[in-house]
C-alpha cells in the first residue's frame, strides 16, 4: 500500500513539479552542478529552499517507524528469548567444524571417485 502511494505521488507530481522523492535523483545532480561551477544557486533555484527535505525526512521516518514498532509490537511481546540457552562453548563450535570438514572431505572423495570411474 505504501509503495502504491509513493508511485502515485511520483507519477502525479513528477512532470509538473519535478518531485524529489528519491534523494539520488535530486541531491546528486545538485551537488554535481555545484561542483561543475554553477554556484550556490543550484540549492535555491526559483526560491526553492526545500532540497534538504528528501535527504533528512527518510531518517526521521526511520526513527519514527522504529519507535512506533517498539511501542506497539516489541514492548507488548510477552515471549522471552533465553539467550543463555544457546550454547556458545568451544565444544559445540568444534563439533560443527568437524562435521563441516567431514562433509567437505566426503565430497572431495566422491568427486575423485566419480572422475576415476568416468575415465
Amino acid at each position: 500500500m505504501f509503495g502504491a502511494m509513493i508511485l502515485l505521488l511520483c507519477l502525479g507530481f513528477g512532470i509538473n513539479a519535478g518531485n524529489a522523492m528519491n534523494p539520488a535523483r535530486d541531491l546528486a545532480p545538485r551537488i554535481f552542478t555545484f561542483v561543475a561551477g554553477y554556484g550556490w544557486e543550484v540549492f535555491s533555484y526559483r526560491d526553492y529552499e526545500w532540497w534538504w527535505v528528501p535527504v533528512v525526512c527518510p531518517f526521521i521516518g526511520a526513527l519514527m517507524g522504529g519507535w512506533t514498532y517498539h511501542l506497539l509490537v516489541a514492548a507488548n511481546n510477552d515471549e522471552h528469548v533465553d539467550h543463555h540457552s544457546f550454547s556458545s562453548s568451544s565444544e559445540s563450535h568444534e563439533k560443527l567444524l568437524s562435521e563441516f570438514l567431514n562433509l567437505k572431505i566426503q565430497e572431495q572423495l566422491y568427486s575423485l571417485k566419480f572422475i576415476k570411474e568416468s575415465k
